[in-house]
């Protein structure tokens, strides 16, 4: 007969898992922290984490083995969750608080609201589309543009969230109305880049940052996972050029204009690509929940992972300067886990995001279907993989060199 104390450790650890998976950490990361725990309190313990299932084994004695299995759905990130998770487990290590009191605390984190209320969050939303747009292109109408498809992006998404029929098609539609509205507005002499606002209003539903993870799961030879989240990025990625794609078509068919005219009266100097990725920085903290005292710490991530990689860049190629930026952003999210004894992926990730060629990888796939580039010199799907790798080997280099110990 198991104790009752065994009872709630297992239980607890199968309760974290599903929270940490819901928060849109790692699979390595959940099974290394679940490992950690179950290591500290004697507890022979093996986990299986996929997108969508989730195994638990648990071993007191080879006769005596309990196999616990859930069906999960694929989550987004919600870093500031994920920050009173870790917390919760940093209670029970330290018995503050005991297993109940910890389940409940669990069962809060899960049903706490966003830190930010929806006016903030569509801001947050039509910030980032327009700072993006920034970072493509100096045409102020282009950002403007962006800045408002994205709000309506936003409304669509949380128009999905209580409608499972739109859940299902939204990230097909939001591109395909952007594409018909950017249309419509170029056909008024509003000369905007078409593709460029599209891809700046729907760059949060862009899988760049998933696409990093599933290769770093592949990595790290999470191979089920890892794979399962390639596939999955790369469907979303279609999902959304399809979208755009059919609503430039039908644009162009009842307004026969050119797409690709760019209005540069309204230019913007150089130096706004600085604000642009403060700006871009300061969207995603809103985007990913981050909580209101690691603001900083993330948009600092941001500026220098672009700063560096961007400084790199003229001295030793852009891939290398990627790489020389991941690293960058690796060390400071893990000097930031060592400070405030948090997870480094929290100010990692917000780092990264500056860094992964989503938007290149949507690009190139336009150029590959269509068999023309809608935006120039960027052609080369290896060079976008390598870019991923050079990402991938900052980050594992800077967890070399300074360990953040933990395993979030």
């Amino acid at each position: 007969m198991h104790s009752q104390t065994y009872k709630l450790q297992i239980n607890f650890i199968i309760k974290l898992g599903l929270a940490l998976h819901r928060c849109g950490a790692t699979s390595y990361r959940i099974e290394n922290h679940l490992m950690n725990l179950a290591k500290f309190w004697n507890i022979e313990a093996s986990f299986l984490v996929t997108p969508t299932a989730f195994t638990f084994i648990f071993s007191s004695n080879p006769d005596d083995q309990h196999t616990h299995i859930v069906r999960v759905q694929p989550s987004g990130n919600d870093l500031g969750k994920l920050a009173a998770i870790d917390e919760i487990v940093e209670k029970v290590v330290d018995s503050q608080v005991t297993l109940d009191q910890a389940m409940e605390l669990l069962i809060e984190a899960k049903q706490q609201p966003s830190f930010y209320g929806v006016k903030t969050e569509a801001l947050g939303w039509c910030v980032t589309g327009g700072a993006f747009a920034m970072l493509l292109s100096s045409s102020s109408l282009d950002i403007i543009s962006s800045f408002l498809f994205s709000f309506l992006v936003f409304i669509l998404y949380k128009l999905s969230a209580n409608s499972p029929r739109l859940a299902s098609i939204v990230e097909f539609f939001a591109p395909f109305i952007s594409a018909i509205l950017a249309c419509f507005i170029a056909s008024l002499d509003i000369h905007i880049n078409v593709p460029f606002v599209i891809l700046s209003s729907v760059i949060i539903f862009i899988p760049g940052l998933a696409l990093t993870v599933a290769l770093s799961e592949i990595v790290n030879k999470d191979l089920v996972s890892g794979t399962s989240k390639l596939v999955d990025a790369t469907m979303l990625l279609f999902k959304l050029y399809f979208g755009a794609l059919l609503g430039i078509t039908i644009g162009n068919l009842i307004w026969t204009l050119d797409p690709l005219v760019l209005d540069m009266s309204y230019a913007l100097p150089d130096w706004k690509n600085y604000i642009a990725v403060v700006t871009l920085s300061t969207g995603l903290v809103v985007a990913f929940n981050v909580h209101k005292s690691d603001m900083l710490w993330g948009i600092a991530a941001g500026l220098i992972a672009y700063v560096v990689s961007t400084v790199a860049a003229q001295y030793l190629g852009f891939t290398l300067g990627t790489f020389v930026g991941s690293f960058a952003a690796g060390l400071f999210s893990n000097i930031y886990a060592i400070i405030k004894n948090r997870p480094a992926s929290i100010v990692l990730i917000q780092g990264i995001v500056l860094l992964v060629p989503g938007s290149r990888t949507y690009m190139d796939l336009n150029t590959y279907i269509s068999g023309h580039e809608i935006i120039n010199n960027i052609n080369d799907s290896g060079f976008v993989f390598m870019i991923f790798i050079a990402i991938l080997a900052g980050m594992i280099l800077a967890n070399a060199v300074l360990p953040a110990k933990k395993s979030l």
